[in-house]
């Protein structure tokens, strides 16, 4: 019986060995071609990482002229509201001005009227014996 074992044994390793080459032939062949897709994506993913570097490089620079830009604007803006004030108080100012200019003229306009009016008004005469009759 040992004789039959052994060759039951070798029958075995024999029908092992027979499924086992070719299984192992594919799962050779398979990570071969997974090695081959992994070393094409990762350039493809290098190329694009590269790209997403270059692109995170030029917003972070439109970025900062946005920031510079805004701080410019500000200050214009900040200037903007000084020329305001001063104007709503030269405005403050001049309405002042017109408000007494306007009451000051009232009263020129009221002397020069009198004083026209005294000047178009004609002379009382004294009367005369020839009036009287």
């Amino acid at each position: 019986m040992p004789v039959a074992a052994a060759w039951i044994l070798v029958a075995l390793v024999a029908v092992l060995v027979g499924f086992a080459v070719p299984a192992l032939w594919q799962f050779r062949k398979t990570l071969r071609v997974a090695e081959q897709t992994l070393e094409a994506t990762g350039k493809r993913v290098n190329e694009a990482l590269d790209g997403l570097s270059v692109t995170l490089a030029r917003v972070n620079r439109a970025a900062e002229e946005l920031e510079n830009g805004v701080a410019r604007v500000s200050n214009l803006v900040s200037a903007l509201g000084g020329i305001g004030d001063a104007i709503a108080r030269f405005r403050s100012s001049f309405s002042t001005i017109a408000s007494f200019g306007s009451i000051l003229g009232g009263g020129v306009m009221a002397a020069l009227g009198l004083a026209r009016r005294r000047r178009s008004e004609p002379e009382p005469q004294p009367e005369t014996d020839d009036a009287k009759k």
